[in-house]
């Protein structure tokens, strides 16, 4: 049997197979850090509103709780420094979060554990329809802004629009 090397005679075919190996391994192990963190975030979501309604449902203190945590969550660099850049905006958002949240926590949990990105294949992907396809992503969202921009390359009927300062 034939075999195709390169210029320092290496076999091409063997490090081909062993890449996509490695790159198949660390895409199952990505899936499955971003299960856990998910696990553990609707965990601890599960736990908030547990809490938070000991102390007695739909009280300042119970909305409070909320807020607290969303305040850590819109933290993260994600949101493009979101409290910083409207803070009137920003503080009504997370009033009115902290609100739904304290009635509402089970329904998110079970949403992140069931429906979490890293529990769904990648297979659904293939079967859009280009043509009635919107991809949106907020400009400081770089992975969803990436994805989008990539999709509108290889697949050019994809509308993506990218939101500015979102």
């Amino acid at each position: 049997p034939g075999m195709l090397l390169d210029r320092k005679h290496k076999n091409v075919q063997e490090e081909d197979s062993k890449s996509m190996t490695e790159r198949i391994g660390l895409q199952i192990e990505a899936r499955k850090k971003r299960m856990d963190m998910d696990d553990r975030l609707s965990s601890k979501i599960s736990s908030i509103f547990t809490h938070s309604h000991l102390l007695s449902p739909g009280s300042t203190s119970c909305v409070l709780v909320w807020a607290e945590f969303l305040n850590k969550w819109y933290d993260a660099p994600l949101w493009g420094s979101l409290k910083m850049r409207q803070p009137t905006k920003y503080q009504n958002m997370i009033m009115k979060r902290a609100n739904s949240l304290s009635q509402r926590g089970p329904d998110i949990a079970s949403v992140l554990r069931y429906a979490s990105p890293s529990r769904n294949s990648n297979v659904e992907w293939q079967y859009i329809n280009p043509p009635n396809t919107l991809f949106v992503a907020g400009t400081f969202d770089s992975k969803y802004s990436g994805i989008g921009n990539q999709w509108k390359e290889t697949v050019p009927e994809l509308e993506f629009i990218e939101v500015p300062d979102a």
